[in-house]
């Protein structure tokens, strides 16, 4: 699909054009101090809960940015479908790269300042759900499995993307909606482990 010159100036495409400017790798941050403080925090404040609000957070972003890599690329395909415009597209495509780069950066802050051991459980990738229970006499506290093999997500119904071009002129809004369901489809794959009185 061929771009207009309109599209060319429109607010879409100059952020496209903002994202080459500003053009950053992951890869090359040096992470040393960061290595460094985690150390000294984990050692001269272990009483305190730094270091566990530290790791939750961390936890957060990472999975927050994975979250918005994936989540992005049927938007992407969805505006395409429905030609809204090149201008879009190369915002959209700009914008997945950003995502993407920043969860190669919290996967690298993981490995190289945290620790695989900080986040792994018999080599296995932890992640703490505030709605799990607390470890108390007789509380499921604690599933252990593959959630992939375990766990079905399925697509309720696609992205759709309502345009909206008159609310917040000259700008085009766009709102998308997208349901999704699940359940376990294999209980061997995840177990839970109940808590006893010692």
């Amino acid at each position: 699909m061929p771009m207009s010159r309109d599209q060319t100036q429109s607010k879409y495409f100059q952020l496209y054009t903002n994202s080459k400017r500003l053009a950053w790798d992951p890869a090359a941050i040096d992470l040393s101090r960061d290595a460094a403080d985690w150390a000294l925090m984990r050692r001269d404040f272990a009483t305190e809960d730094y270091a566990r609000q530290m790791h939750q957070l961390c936890a957060f972003f990472h999975a927050g940015e994975e979250s918005v890599t994936s989540t992005l690329a049927p938007l992407l395909g969805a505006v395409a479908r429905l030609k809204l415009g090149v201008d879009i597209e190369c915002y959209l495509t700009s914008q997945i790269y950003e995502e993407a780069k920043h969860f190669e950066f919290f996967t690298r802050y993981f490995h190289e300042v945290l620790g695989e051991e900080t986040a792994s459980l018999l080599g296995y990738r932890v992640t703490e759900i505030e709605t799990m229970p607390d470890i108390t006499a007789n509380s499921h506290a604690i599933a252990f499995g593959d959630f992939q093999r375990g766990y079905l997500i399925v697509d309720r119904a696609g992205v759709r993307v309502l345009r909206d071009p008159y609310s917040a002129k000259p700008y085009v809004l766009f709102y998308t909606t997208k349901r999704v369901g699940g359940g376990v489809q294999n209980f061997d794959a995840i177990k839970v482990m109940k808590f006893a009185v010692s």
